[in-house]
């Protein structure tokens, strides 16, 4: 797929500040919590990690691997070894064959942010997170459900706790996934 045009220069530095705000803080802090809920250690990859703030704030009980598509970023090159934990905040509405990606890479544990298709009360076009040629796919919590067993995925949890920092009036509005390989 050709992303010129979209991941830029200006959209990457606008996650370099973005990144550094207080409440991208906290959300970093709330999804190493989940990880570490189910995962102890082991080897993750942040799979649309733009500036690479995630995993910079992680513990160094895990080996922080990232991987994305903007050439701003300089993680262009997806790990050849087994990943333990595929992490996609925010990324897998923006991949074009999130399918393929999600079954290659073959983590143990999935761990999902993207916005919830269920959360909309506007006519789509006026939907937030309505952003043709970047969010190529919306979801909801059914469709994940059966994308993922369908990938071998079992859901162990699914929440809204991030949706409730980023905007506690429609907290609905982000989902997060936690899924485990089951075979």
């Amino acid at each position: 797929m050709d992303y010129k045009g979209i991941y830029d220069k200006e959209y990457y530095d606008k996650y370099v500040e973005l990144g550094a705000t207080p409440l991208a803080h906290a959300i970093y802090s709330g999804r190493w919590a989940l990880i570490l809920k189910y995962c102890n250690n082991g080897k993750i990859l942040d799979y649309g990690c733009g500036p690479g703030f995630f995993n910079a704030h992680g513990p160094k009980e895990f080996i922080k691997l990232n991987y994305d598509v903007n050439p701003n970023c300089g993680f262009r090159e997806l790990p050849k070894e087994q990943i333990d934990i595929l992490a996609m905040w925010d990324s897998i509405e923006h991949i074009p064959n999130f399918y393929g990606e999600i079954k290659k890479l073959d983590a143990d544990w999935l761990f999902i942010t993207t916005p919830n298709l269920e959360s909309v009360v506007e006519p789509i076009i006026h939907w937030k997170h309505y952003r043709p040629k970047e969010h190529l796919f919306a979801f909801d919590r059914h469709s994940l459900q059966v994308i993922l067993a369908d990938l071998g995925y079992q859901i162990v949890e699914m929440n809204y706790d991030e949706g409730k920092l980023r905007d506690p009036n429609r907290p609905q509005a982000i989902l997060t996934v936690v899924a485990k390989k089951v075979s």
